[in-house]
């Protein structure tokens, strides 16, 4: 091993340590500004912090070249002294201090459920406030205000405003689910606000046909969908698709592991899926307002513009005689709730080709969804993110 590997190392140490003393958006702005590649480091990035590592541990087999090892050490010696020089407002100060406060409290619980204080959504308010107020004067900021504003109909400061309560909510509803997947979430018994609650019992009860449930990840959507597929009789066979690694944690989360199959949405066939639809009573449960990293789109109007969503939930519903229920989560005041849609049932042969049917239907569930999150659109997880989703070939479409 060379001295190389050692020293870029202890530069490393170094600029960590800075970065723990400034908010997260100086630390960005410093990367974005410095306009350079790390070759030999990879920089993990969560809500709070930025945190810089070695990419491989130098061994025999594994060897970054001298040349990307000696840019990185300049590069990282380079930031760590204009971060070092950085004279921190008071607004600076009280946002690290917001963000210390924010990581190292714990949950506590209050009767039925666990929750977070006021302080700490005042904290994480706040931290993401302040980020968001370093960024306002980009290019890239000022243009997607502008695409956020045309699409809610609201002015952009307003726009500013619910892409930071977005952030903070997104950080909120990522910790309730930390606490299911924690051993005191296992025990937790947490219900939503649920009015068609014994509707959607009756329905199930009287039907033999499969369905599946559709949602999007707003609100609680975990503690949600489990919910909507534990009230379900124990007769009925229920499969939910993840596209994350933690299908693991997830069977933990949801239990009763005898009916109720958690899956990898890559390692799983299609074929099979509808083929234990067609044969009855089983739900499948997936999440729909996901990108072509996900799987195949299929375009459709959502809040007046063109936008590309995964259509495979709607195709093998389609495909596996299956009714579509759309389900949405969302939270007011204080308390989470949950909403079922009007039960589609999807028929292959009013329409030209699987691909209209496919669209017609995928357009009536993403009607219904978008009422929802222009309603609470701090609470749709993407919302920061939609304009990723708009199809290139066209901007608008009509509803």
């Amino acid at each position: 091993m060379t001295i190389k590997p050692n020293q870029l190392e202890t530069v490393v140490a170094e600029l960590n340590q800075v970065i723990k003393r400034l908010p997260l958006g100086i630390v960005v702005a410093a990367f974005e500004e410095s306009g350079s590649r790390l070759p030999a480091l990879i920089i993990k990035r969560d809500e709070f912090f930025i945190r810089l590592k070695l990419r491989v541990r130098y061994t025999s087999e594994e060897v970054i070249p001298d040349e990307d090892i000696d840019f990185s050490i300049k590069t990282v010696v380079a930031l760590t002294r204009k971060l070092s020089s950085f004279k921190l407002s008071w607004f600076d100060k009280v946002a690290v201090y917001c963000r210390e406060y924010v990581l190292s409290h714990s949950v506590v619980r209050n009767q039925s459920y666990f929750y977070y204080s006021p302080g700490m959504k005042l904290c994480a308010f706040f931290y993401h406030l302040h980020n968001e107020r370093i960024v306002m004067g980009t290019d890239s900021h000022k243009t997607r205000l502008n695409f956020f504003s045309i699409l809610l109909h609201e002015p952009e400061s307003e726009v500013n405003n619910l892409i930071i309560r977005n952030k903070c909510y997104s950080w909120y509803f990522l910790k309730k689910r930390e606490v299911y997947r924690s051993d005191r979430g296992l025990r937790l018994e947490k219900t939503h606000h649920w009015r068609q609650r014994y509707l959607y019992q009756h329905y199930t009860n009287c039907s033999e046909g499969s369905r599946v449930l559709v949602s999007i990840h707003m609100g609680d959507f975990l503690g949600a969908l489990k919910e909507v597929a534990n009230s379900v009789s124990d007769k009925r066979k229920v499969i939910s698709l993840r596209q994350g690694n933690d299908v693991e944690q997830i069977k933990k989360i949801i239990g009763r592991e005898e009916r109720h199959e958690v899956v990898q949405r890559a390692s799983v066939s299609p074929v099979n899926i509808v083929s234990k639809l067609r044969k009855g009573n089983v739900t499948l449960v997936a999440l729909t307002d996901l990108g072509e990293q996900f799987g195949e789109t299929e375009t459709i109007s959502f809040m007046g513009v063109a936008m590309d969503f995964v259509k495979g939930p709607v195709l093998m519903a389609l495909l596996g005689r299956a009714d579509i229920v759309p389900i949405v989560s969302f939270e007011n005041a204080g308390v989470d709730y949950i909403e079922m849609g009007p039960v589609l049932r999807p028929d292959t042969q009013s329409h030209d080709t699987i691909h209209a049917a496919v669209q017609a239907n995928m357009q009536k569930l993403f009607r219904w969804f978008e009422w929802y999150v222009r309603q609470y659109p701090e609470q749709w997880k993407y919302l920061a993110d939609c304009h990723t989703y708009v199809n290139n070939s066209t901007s608008f479409c009509s509803g």
